[in-house]
């Protein structure tokens, strides 16, 4: 009688043992992710990025981006770039609780504070640090929240990047449609062609 027992509590412990290991999850988030405001690219007007450095501003006028103060005519290709990422950034993980900020580089000496507005109304903020080791996904800090999220894309090689690099560099553009005719000279030889 007492084998049993012996077996019956055996085989309650084994199942209990194997209940407990398929319904544990231990990989469940124990915290929930900010959800952004959506904001599209088309209605964003300026854009700051503030640095302990000083502040580079983006603002659109006619569809055509400059950069101020001195109304440089900004490169249309890198800002494109700049407002998809501003409309598709989303936040993917929760990295830090602790506020030691320096190593993410969102302490006051590195972070760039990224603004884009459309007219008057802020549409987006957000503290831009470096970027993650996976070099897809950079450290962001939201406006009013201690915590260190992870965000998609490799940001700082497009916000960081100085005045000079964000300028069109384009002198002088002509449509190839627009070409009649095309005179070469080289060593005092001159080779004339004509669209006919």
């Amino acid at each position: 009688m007492n084998v049993k027992k012996e077996y019956i509590l055996l085989a309650l412990l084994i199942a209990s043992s194997i209940a407990y290991l398929v319904f544990q999850q231990t990989d469940r988030i124990h915290y929930t992710l900010p959800k952004l405001k959506p904001v599209k690219s088309d209605e964003i007007t300026k854009i700051e990025m503030a640095r302990a450095g000083g502040v580079t501003v983006l603002t659109r006028k006619d569809n055509v981006w400059y950069i101020s103060p001195n109304n440089w005519r900004a490169d249309q290709t890198k800002i494109s770039e700049m407002l998809e990422k501003l409309a598709g950034l989303t936040v993917t993980g929760l990295v830090s609780e602790s506020k030691s900020y320096a190593r993410y580089q969102l302490d006051d000496k590195n972070k760039v504070v990224i603004k884009a507005f459309a007219g008057a109304v802020l549409k987006q903020e957000f503290s831009l640090g470096k970027t993650a080791p996976t070099n897809a996904h950079t450290y962001i800090r939201l406006p009013g929240d201690d915590k260190v999220y992870l965000a998609s894309g490799d940001l700082p090689r497009l916000f960081t990047a100085p005045a000079a690099e964000l300028r069109d560099m384009l002198v002088f553009s002509i449509e190839p449609a627009e070409i009649t005719n095309m005179e070469i000279s080289q060593d005092g030889r001159i080779s004339t062609f004509v669209r006919e």
